[in-house]
């Protein structure tokens, strides 16, 4: 059997994560035994998702041999991304050019400019699934997740027709160029790191982009392959059941809990919080009532908590026992509408289509859409 998958990534189009999700549908049909990198820069948060990801899709993840080979062109790579891949296990890193590149100021001969992976299972058979993956994406967040990236997933698995197998091994001959530029490459040791680390500048790299720069941080409390598709999706959905009477013991509530990290949809960052923290002020407008500013809070019992136009005034007589949706309108504005059966159905479906429906362990169903 031969497999294609052709990708096309940006955020701006509301495409998120398509070659994340990607690489993982490529491993999953490969079931590989080794994987073989190459690429031109890498970042810490970027390295440490993409192996959050294969540890996920892979029981047997920390038995899969592991060959990087990254760039240091330019000092785009992150020093600590190459210490991380270094030390995970059955895992080596090396640097095409690397001796010569840290006494040139990171200034190439020639840049190394590859972004493929390799997946098989690590001995020369044709009777062996193989899997390449290769396109525009470093292994940074912003090209797992938001940048616009264009990408190509191919697997062959046996048994395969003469023609597959002709193409295949076309592909084997020109991937001997791995082996030339792997015996070619440097180590990257502890002390090479360290000389790297001295030299490398502290310029913006891909990471710093606004789209993922929030959820590079190390105390993010929800993960980037959840996160960064929330973060840009147009609607939001809940349902309510009876909300807390914060208002009084016979007035309809005005505060909608959400599960911790859901905050990223309203424009504010992943970063961990104590309680009670506010982290700033929406814009708010029921139906065609007046705009009404409101904040949103990670709340005493550790969810993300926001507070509605109250009812009554600015919003409907009740939240309770129905559905809340919210459409982005502009940075930190939002219309709200409540369901009737019909729309929750449709709201429920193009979640679940977009893998973004989620249930509360209430109960609560919630999810998110563009």
């Amino acid at each position: 059997m031969y497999n294609q998958t052709f990708v096309v990534q940006d955020v701006k189009s509301g495409a998120v994560s398509e070659i994340f999700s990607a690489i993982m549908r490529t491993a999953d049909l490969c079931k590989f035994k080794r994987l073989r990198v190459a690429v031109a820069y890498a970042s810490l948060a970027g390295c440490k998702d993409i192996i959050d990801g294969f540890e996920t899709h892979l029981k047997q993840w920390n038995d899969v041999t592991k060959k990087w080979l990254i760039s240091i062109d330019f000092g785009r790579t992150e020093p600590k991304a190459l210490e991380f891949l270094r030390d995970l296990p059955n895992s080596e890193v090396r640097v095409p050019s690397g001796s010569n590149l840290l006494t040139s100021k990171l200034i190439p001969d020639r840049c190394f400019h590859a972004k493929t992976l390799i997946f098989d299972g690590n001995r020369k058979s044709s009777d062996e699934n193989f899997g390449l993956f290769t396109g525009s994406a470093n292994l940074t967040l912003s090209g797992l997740h938001t940048g616009a990236e264009h990408a190509v997933g191919l697997v062959w698995i046996p048994p395969l027709s003469q023609g597959e197998r002709r193409n295949l091994q076309n592909v084997g001959k020109i991937l001997a160029w791995w082996d030339i530029t792997w015996n070619q490459s440097d180590n990257a040791t502890k002390k090479f790191l360290a000389e790297y680390s001295k030299i490398c500048p502290k310029s913006s790299k891909e990471d710093d982009a606004e789209t993922v720069r929030s959820f590079a941080s190390s105390d993010v409390v929800v993960k980037p392959l959840k996160a960064l598709p929330w973060s840009q999706a147009r609607c939001l959905w809940a349902e309510t059941y009876e909300l807390y009477k914060n208002r009084g013991k016979n007035r309809p509530g005005n505060q909608l809990d959400f599960p911790r990290g859901t905050r990223v949809y309203f424009g504010f960052p992943p970063k961990d919080v104590t309680i009670n923290t506010i982290f700033g002020n929406v814009v708010l407008q029921y139906d065609d009532m007046p705009l009404v500013k409101r904040s949103v809070r990670f709340g005493h019992n550790y969810m993300d908590k926001v507070n509605l136009p109250v009812p009554g005034e600015s919003g409907p007589s009740s939240y309770d026992n129905t559905y809340v949706h919210f459409e982005r309108m502009g940075q930190k504005r939002f219309k709200i509408t409540l369901s009737t059966n019909n729309e929750q159905k449709i709201w429920r479906k193009k979640s679940e289509k977009q893998g973004m429906l989620y249930e509360m362990s209430g109960g609560r169903q919630y999810g998110f859409y563009s």
